[in-house]
């Protein structure tokens, strides 16, 4: 609960244990002053306090950051390269120049003179009969019926006295031989020459080579490597690292006060419409039977009366 919800409760209960006692029971009124009071003549008419909500403008205060750009300097690393000569031992493979003996195979040729039977093809021309077809045109003669017209001109007079000719058709039909054509095909032998091969088997003498193979020997020069260790100047890269000072622009967000208009609820205690009417009462005043100094329990401390 909040700290305004817990004062409200607070004075709804000190209202609610003021109006329940009476006079006569030594009963406490709790004025407009903030006062309690031991008679009810003490009291002057005060208005009835309620609390409303309402809404006010005010100006608070917030932290905003805003970017600035600014310069600042940084330190970076560079790597630089520097050539340094160094000894080193290396290997190194020399060529030694000596002969050598090999043996190396040799195939000789050898020709000699033997005899062969071999197959010949020997050509031969022979004469062949054979049948061949050929297609020959045979006249056929058929009749046909033909229509014609055998009509003749005919000299009249038209509507306007003129002489004129007019043709009179005359549809005669007829048949009249005709005659057509068919193939037929006869079979005729003929005479024909082709050549044929037949195989015969002669003896003749042909050269052969044979070949004899023969181990010889010979020098040749031949290069030999040997290994020999050396020292020798070499130039080797070496790395350092250089630490520099640079100027870069940097963006900082820098924080700043300003002050801005909110809306904010908050609680007051205003005159209620109508306002509270004093109690109408006949009786004499009465004090409470309790001690003059000790407030009733449960009430707050005893006030000065208003002067």
């Amino acid at each position: 609960m909040s700290r305004i919800g817990r004062v409200l409760v607070a004075v709804a209960g000190l209202a609610a244990a003021s109006l329940s006692a009476s006079p006569a029971e030594g009963g406490l009124l709790w004025c407009h002053r903030a006062v309690f009071c031991d008679v009810w003549e003490s009291c002057e008419p005060a208005p009835c306090l309620v609390p409303k909500w309402v809404t006010e403008k005010r100006i608070v205060k917030e932290v905003v950051c805003k970017p600035v750009e600014r310069e600042k300097t940084i330190q970076v690393c560079r790597r630089i390269v520097e050539t340094k000569t160094v000894t080193r031992q290396c290997t190194t493979w020399e060529p030694v120049r000596q002969m050598k003996t090999i043996q190396y195979t040799v195939r000789i040729p050898e020709w000699k003179v033997v005899e062969q039977t071999v197959p010949v093809r020997v050509p031969k021309v022979v004469t062949c009969q054979g049948v061949r077809r050929i297609c020959r045109r045979v006249p056929v003669t058929t009749t046909r019926t033909i229509c014609y017209d055998a009509g003749h001109w005919v000299c009249t007079v038209d509507k306007c006295g003129r002489p004129r000719k007019v043709w009179c058709p005359n549809f005669v039909t007829k048949e009249v031989p005709c005659t057509t054509y068919r193939l037929e095909w006869d079979e005729v032998p003929y005479t024909y020459k082709r050549t044929i091969y037949e195989t015969k088997f002669v003896t003749r003498k042909v050269r052969v080579c044979s070949y004899r193979c023969e181990v010889r020997t010979k020098e040749v020069p031949c290069v030999r490597y040997e290994p020999r260790v050396v020292e020798k100047q070499v130039q080797v890269p070496v790395y350092k690292t250089v630490v520099e000072e640079k100027k870069v622009k940097c963006i900082e967000w820098v924080p700043e006060v300003v002050e801005r208009e909110v809306e904010v609820t908050v609680c007051k205690w205003v005159p209620a419409e109508p306002a509270c009417e004093k109690p109408q009462h006949d009786h004499p005043v009465q004090k409470s039977p309790a001690k003059k100094d000790a407030a009733p329990k449960g009430s707050a401390p005893k006030s000065p009366a208003p002067k």
